[in-house]
This record gives C-alpha cells, structure tokens and sequence, in this order.
C-alpha cells in the first residue's frame, strides 16, 4: 500500500508541474507588438575618382623587370658568398624553417646539440650545420632556441646577411 502512496503522489507532482504557457505566450506577442526597432540608415558611399593610367608616361608596374630582384652589381660579391653558393647544399637545406621544429637540446662544456624534427624524423644539430632554404648557418644553440646566420636578397637583388632563430616548440611532436 505504501508503494501505491508514493506512486500516486509522484504523478501527482509530476502532473502539477505542467502549467499551460498560455500567459507567457501572450506576454511574448505584448512584446513583440510593442516594440519598435529602429534601424539607422547607411552611410552614404564615398565617390572616389578613376585615375586613368597613361603608360606612356608612367612605369608598368606589372612589367617582368619590375616584379623580378634586379640583379647583383658585378664586383660587389662578398667572398663568404662566392663559397656559400658553390658549396653543396645539405640535407636539412630543403626545408623552409617554418616545417622545422626545435623539440630539444642537449648542452654540455663545451659542445651544443639541437633536436630538430622535420617530415616525422629527428636530427640532431650542430654549430656550423645548415639548415633553412635561405642558406642558413648555425651559429649558436641554446636550452631553448637555434640561432641561424642566412644569405637572404634584398629588393634590389643584392645579397645580404640576416640572423634568425627557430624557438623550442614546446607541443611538437
């Protein structure tokens, strides 16, 4: 008898908790009537002048000579770069720095090693290895970070050094 109490009050609670939703209803169509919504207009458009190009006075700028680097001016080559393009590239050259990761280092007294990992393999990394298709040269390691030396053109097609630097990738995997 006792199971029957609890059943029966429990439909009873279960069926008063239904209440119709005609007054919520009626509130949500109140409100939609009255409220207005009031939309500023666009901004009128700017009329901006066509300036017509004149080819004749004026460079083209999508002329090949324009979009390529000019070339070196003879006799300005620097020794360095003379051995750097007639060496042989190494393996790790093929990859632009952004598909190298950095996921380790190992540093003792006197010598510095890198973990790098490239394509789902690991290599480990010297000073004076080369690394990066900018012709990049290790020049330092640390706990945390590859510094690299590379020969990079400028816009005027002259050769440059840069230093960059690939960081430890904490997630890499």
């Amino acid at each position: 008898m006792p199971a029957i109490a609890a059943l029966a009050l429990g439909l009873g609670t279960l069926a008063g908790c239904e209440a119709p939703a005609d007054d919520i209803d009626a509130w949500m169509q109140a409100q939609r009537t009255q409220t207005r919504v009031a939309v500023p207009p666009l901004p009128a458009m700017q009329a901006f002048e066509a300036v017509p190009y004149a080819r004749t006075e004026q460079t083209d700028p999508f002329h090949p000579s324009r979009l390529l680097p000019a070339p070196a001016a003879p006799g300005r080559t620097d020794p360095r770069l003379a051995r750097e393009l007639e060496r042989a590239p190494q393996a790790l050259e093929a990859y632009p720095l952004g598909q190298i990761a950095m996921i380790g280092s190992l540093i003792q007294p006197g010598r510095a090693e890198a973990l790098v990992r490239v394509d789902g393999r690991v290599h480990v990394v010297r000073s004076g290895d080369r690394l990066g298709q900018d012709r990049g040269r290790v020049i330092g390691i640390g706990e945390r970070h590859i510094e690299l030396r590379e020969w990079v053109r400028d816009e005027a097609g002259t050769w440059q050094e840069r230093d960059n630097r690939i960081d430890l990738r904490e997630t890499a995997r």
